[in-house]
């Protein structure tokens, strides 16, 4: 793909930002433990498969499609203020 993952990252939380309202952030601390959880194991192993049965577009990178995934499950946001009465 000719768009670099870190404008790809920044197009997903963009749409995050809007649907919440407020800014939204990934967490880094979180997305490294995610990375090389048992989960991680198993994304890989479905990407393999993915790859195996031609699921992905010929130009595209299964490696940096899944960091992108494992970025993806980290944002967060700060809904305190959404509480506040």
């Amino acid at each position: 793909m000719d768009t670099p993952l870190h404008e790809r990252l920044n197009k997903i939380l963009k749409i995050w930002e809007k649907a919440c309202g407020s800014q939204v952030t990934v967490s880094e601390e979180t997305y490294q433990a995610e990375r090389i959880s048992s989960a991680a194991d198993r994304n890989y192993c479905l990407g393999y498969m993915m790859r195996e049965a031609k699921a992905f577009p010929k130009e595209s990178n299964m490696f940096e499609a899944l960091e992108l995934y494992f970025q993806s499950c980290c944002i967060e946001s700060n809904v305190v203020k959404y509480l506040e009465f």
